[in-house]
């Protein structure tokens, strides 16, 4: 192989032809001095600590192994509450401290269905209604932020029940 003066380039190792991506030495070389100075630096951490038996070195990496698996282990139990509440899936969301009935808690799961499907962009149609006045949901189209009503909140004993693509949660208003 030539570089672009015309120059035929070869390993300073061994001869061999090079190709354009290689430096100064062919790949089979190239991984020989690396395999080289791996053991000349695994020699050297050697020369470091002479005075320590196999045994305290390897007893050294264990306990470093040890700690980082708890280290791994708390950030693990750290993280379990987020991951099973992920795979739950969605809950209806609650605002404040007020009660609601059945009905209301299926009608705000509705709500949660209709902000999936706005997230896809799709609005929902006349069969999905609330459970509580049989009536279909309102939907008012504002720019690219539809948002999507209870067609009857006072039913539920609330001033608003709500969720458009811009804030996905279910909203009450009470």
């Amino acid at each position: 192989m030539s570089d672009n003066s015309g120059i035929k380039r070869t390993c300073q190792s061994c001869g061999a032809a090079l190709r354009g991506d290689e430096g100064p030495y062919c790949s089979q070389c190239q991984i020989a001095r690396d395999e080289e100075a791996m053991d000349e630096i695994q020699a050297a951490k050697e020369e470091e600590h002479p005075d320590l038996p196999e045994t305290e070195k390897s007893r050294t990496g264990l306990v470093i192994k040890v700690m980082l698996l708890c280290a791994c282990v708390v950030v693990i139990a750290f993280q379990l509450p987020r991951v099973i509440t992920s795979i739950e899936g969605d809950q209806p969301i609650r605002k404040g401290t007020y009660e609601t009935d059945a009905l209301t808690d299926e009608c705000i799961e509705n709500l949660w269905k209709i902000s999936r499907m706005l997230e896809e962009g799709k609005l929902p149609d006349d069969s999905l209604v609330c459970p509580e006045s049989g009536e279909p949901y309102t939907v008012y189209q504002d720019a690219n932020n539809p948002t999507v009503v209870c067609p009857n909140p006072k039913a539920h004993g609330l001033i608003q029940l709500r969720v458009s693509r811009m804030f996905p949660c279910p909203e009450v208003v009470e």
